[in-house]
């Protein structure tokens, strides 16, 4: 399976405390690792989850209309990195 990574955090105590880039980063790595999975990119990002104007993301976005056919799956930690709004 081609994954790409996807790491977010919006505030200084989300950086210190358990949801850090680099933990997450980490995890998703490991999962890829374990399972065997193609890791396609790792996008990074340090920026509000109320919308979804994010740079990172709009790479992303990108990265994976041009490779429809590539991209299996976007991989998060959890699902409050990939929006605030849980009731999408």
């Amino acid at each position: 399976m081609n994954i790409i990574i996807y790491c977010r955090v919006s505030t200084e105590d989300q950086k210190e405390k358990g949801h850090s880039l680099r933990h997450q980063e980490e995890v998703l790595r490991k999962f890829c690792e374990l399972g065997n999975h193609n890791n396609l990119g790792v996008y990074i990002e340090d920026y509000t989850g109320t919308t979804f104007d994010r740079p990172e993301w709009n790479k992303l976005t990108k990265y994976v209309s041009q490779n429809k056919k590539i991209v299996d799956l976007i991989l998060l930690l959890r699902w409050d990195r990939f929006s605030r709004d849980l009731e999408l």
